[in-house]
């Protein structure tokens, strides 16, 4: 038993960086494979512990990421997962996709990140809600520095979706609170970003929120 699971510990680092070290017409029909293998329908059930192991070898390209390996292969294997998951109705990895695994609590800039503002962006406002805590887990973490204080308006329409709800207080006020003490100048030079801000705070409030209360009252003040 113990070789067995020495074996897939082995097949889950490895893997992941081999598909990256092939040519992407070779690679990615076997990542295609990977993720298919995960769906799951009316005919056929998947184990959990699959599902796990899948889940674990899909989140190891983001290991192999931050060891800076074949980082243009990587984001060609991101944008095919992007478009596996519209293309199948599927978010089962859209925490992945969002870079939401264990991070040290100080990560709040990762330089992959660079340049890739307006695609997160245009993912986050139109599909982020799907798993909203992971997306603002990923605002608030590891791409903080690398999207703020733009991402302060990113986060309103997933407040205004159905998913709104499932919102985890303590998430959103970590962004709240990260926000305004290391970017409070720039969001209230900015009438927009400010309207935005106010708007994720008046959602906290009604939450019972003290500390989006406190800093509601000091920018209502400024305003």
């Amino acid at each position: 038993m113990l070789d067995f699971y020495e074996s897939r510990h082995a097949f889950t680092f490895y893997y992941p960086r081999y598909l990256l070290n092939q040519p992407t017409e070779l690679s990615l029909p076997l990542l295609k494979k990977i993720l298919d293998s995960s769906i799951e329908t009316p005919e056929k059930s998947i184990p959990d512990d699959y599902l796990k192991f899948i889940y674990k070898l899909v989140e190891e390209f983001i290991r192999a990421a931050i060891g800076r390996i074949q980082l243009e292969n990587f984001w060609i294997f991101w944008e095919f997962l992007k478009d596996w998951m519209i293309n199948n109705s599927n978010a089962r990895f859209l925490p992945i996709f969002l870079f939401d695994i264990d991070w040290v609590e100080s990560s709040e800039k990762w330089s992959v990140l660079d340049g890739k503002s307006l695609y997160f962006k245009d993912f986050i406002i139109t599909l982020g809600f799907n798993r909203i805590n992971s997306s603002i887990k990923f605002l608030s973490g590891i791409a903080f520095y690398n999207f703020m204080p733009n991402s302060i308006s990113w986060i309103v329409p997933m407040l205004q979706s159905q998913n709104a709800e499932l919102v985890e207080n303590d998430i959103l006020e970590k962004f709240v609170e990260k926000a305004f003490y290391k970017y409070g100048g720039k969001i209230k030079r900015d009438k927009n970003t400010l309207a935005d801000f106010l708007f994720i705070l008046d959602f906290l409030v009604k939450r019972s929120s003290p500390k989006a209360y406190m800093l509601r009252e000091e920018l209502l003040q400024f305003k």
